[in-house]
């Protein structure tokens, strides 16, 4: 993959997480606690959030090799 294209596809998982963090965030201040998985939509759950955390370090990590 071509490193411009990698880069882009970080900022796009980051985007996506900045939006994530804002709905748990704003469920949990709603509620009183973070959401369950019926109560959002799975996209925006902690595991789900966790999982595009960790895909995002591993293509940053990629990246960085490739550089």
């Amino acid at each position: 993959m071509r490193k411009s294209n990698r880069a882009m596809m970080v900022k796009n998982i980051v985007d996506t997480l900045t939006e994530s963090v804002r709905e748990y965030e704003t469920f949990e201040q709603e509620h009183g606690h973070g959401p369950l998985y019926n109560d959002l939509d799975m996209y925006h759950t902690k595991e789900s959030i966790k999982r595009r955390i960790t895909q995002a370090r591993a293509e940053l990590n990629q990246l960085a090799k490739d550089l």
